[in-house]
């Protein structure tokens, strides 16, 4: 028998042989991926050695990884506070220079009355501090801003300029400021109707009606789960007729609540918000799915030709297809979360979010795209597909064994999917021994520099933007009190752009700083016409 001693010995030489692999599959170990195959070897004899691996854990990826996560939400926030800080510059020194360019106009006595603002302006000697109120609100009437935008401009400056026709400096520069205010969502008027429609319009628009459509659906989602569940039972056919006529009657009241809410509400207005379109798409293709299958066979439930037609798995039935449709009514119940705060603050975020994590998206695709020709250019044909003795003699869960041949660097598509694999750090220590084993050991360089990139800098950098994006709507909410509108949903707020989001920690530059910079603009003055 082989010696006990030896065995201990030689414990953790699969993972451990020497330095390179060592450093390797260390790496793979602080993803917490793969954990089990590359310490288990080394333990199986010996427990105690498992205080190598837990102290590794603590230090490397509870203590140091987590210092480098925030090390780098630290410094990107910084990063982009001070980008932000000159972009505030910029804005500010614009605006200025605007004032003092309409300084220099003035409207002409002959063309007062024309809309024109090209050849109603005249250029006279800058000999005064305040411009013309005529002036100002016809440029800003030709500008191309929203027209929200420029009915708040023309309504602040009309407030504080009643007694005179002048615009001074500071009241510009306060007019100017509410661009870069945050918004609520402004409350969408509709058609009001009169008498007893008033009523029915009234139901129609009601957030009531939504929750009891919600609570609707989510009966309707355990209906399905239900009949799913019974899919196999020896009486199914007979169930099925009564769970069938229900789901019909719900679909029923889908499409009358669709259609009092398209007449409440008009379809311009009905059609404006997401929901309600998804919500229309739904019940009208569920409707005609249950009138097309009654149509066909005479009944609401499944029937024997529609079972022998889906053993095959394809669910390529009309039963089929309108109960996968019909499981799509869950998504109702989301509508519901803006009625609720803490749902409001989540679903706020994941909508700012979304508009702007662009720039990250970008960088990602960009890797993606690079690493996935360097890929193809480096690997390309040199993984092989596995003959069956190759996979019988495989060890068990290496890349042969787990079938992973299909993933390859033989086409951009299975790169990408290498790719995104490795970022998820899902089994890829396997992925990196097959590469190594196909290839060199310096091929796993590749791999673990696109973990790096993707997973510890490019996802850090957007978790902590989505954090960062949270705190500032918990600090809206807190600040308007946690107010709610007039039709009982949470106070939302557009974060337009990233200036948006880190505006609350800039500081406004001043008078002085301005005027140093419209020193480097002088040819503003200079070029009169």
């Amino acid at each position: 028998s082989k010696d006990p001693t030896s065995d201990r010995m030689d414990e953790g030489t699969k993972y451990f042989p020497d330095f390179p692999d060592a450093l390797i599959n260390l790496i793979v170990l602080l993803t917490t991926a793969n954990n089990p195959d590359v310490t288990l070897p080394a333990y199986s004899k010996n427990r105690l050695y498992i205080i190598y691996f837990a102290i590794f854990l603590t230090i490397g990826l509870y203590c140091l990884m987590t210092l480098f996560t925030v090390i780098k939400m630290n410094t990107f926030k910084e990063f982009f506070t001070t980008s932000m800080q000159n972009s505030l510059f910029r804005r500010r020194l614009a605006v200025r220079a605007c004032f003092d360019i309409l300084l220099e106009r003035e409207v002409a006595p002959s063309l007062r009355t024309t809309d024109d603002i090209t050849i109603s302006l005249t250029t006279h000697q800058p000999s005064r501090s305040t411009a013309p109120m005529l002036v100002v609100t016809r440029v800003i009437s030709g500008t191309n801003l929203p027209e929200l935008h420029k009915s708040a401009l023309l309504d602040i400056l009309t407030r504080n300029n009643q007694r005179n026709s002048q615009v001074t400096w500071d009241m510009f520069s306060t007019a100017m400021l509410s661009l870069d205010a945050d918004h609520p969502k402004q409350p969408v008027e509709h058609h009001e109707y009169s008498g007893m429609w008033a009523i029915v319009q009234l139901i129609g628009v009601s957030k009531y009606l939504t929750w009891f459509g919600n609570a609707i659906g989510l009966i309707n989602f355990i209906i399905l789960v239900i009949e799913g569940g019974l899919r196999y039972h020896p009486k199914f056919f007979i169930i099925d007729i009564m769970l069938s006529n229900i789901l019909f009657a719900f679909c029923i009241y889908y499409f009358l609540e669709i259609s009092l809410k398209l007449w409440s509400l008009r379809p311009k207005i009905f059609f404006k918000y997401v929901f309600n379109a998804f919500d229309a798409i739904l019940a009208v293709s569920l409707f005609v799915l249950h009138i097309v299958h009654w149509s066909i066979y005479g009944t609401l439930s499944i029937t024997q030709i529609e079972v022998d037609n889906d053993a095959s798995g394809t669910a390529s039935s009309i039963w089929a297809i309108t109960r996968i449709i019909n499981l799509f009514v869950v998504f109702r119940t989301i509508r519901s979360m803006p009625h609720f705060t803490n749902y409001g603050i989540i679903m706020g975020t994941i909508s700012d979010g979304m508009r702007n994590l662009k720039a990250f998206i970008g960088i990602l695709i960009c890797l993606f795209y690079i690493y996935a020709v360097l890929g193809m250019w480096l690997f390309h044909g040199v993984i092989k597909v596995p003959t069956e003795s190759d996979i019988v003699n495989a060890t068990c869960g290496s890349y042969q064994q787990s079938n992973y041949w299909a993933n390859n660097f033989d086409d951009f598509f299975s790169t990408v999917v290498i790719l995104y694999d490795v970022m998820l750090v899902n089994n890829w220590g396997v992925f990196l021994n097959a590469l190594r084993e196909f290839s060199t050991r310096w091929s796993q360089l590749y791999l673990v520099s696109w973990w790096f990139l993707s997973n510890v800098y490019i996802l850090a950098l957007v978790l902590g933007f989505i954090v960062e994006l949270f705190s500032l709507n918990v600090t809206r909410f807190e600040e308007s009190g946690f107010s709610q509108e007039h039709n009982g949903l949470a106070n939302t707020y557009f974060v337009k752009t990233l200036f948006h989001l880190f505006k609350r920690s800039l500081k406004e530059p001043s008078d002085e700083e301005i005027n140093q910079g419209l020193v480097k603009y002088k040819q503003l003055y200079d070029n009169r016409q």
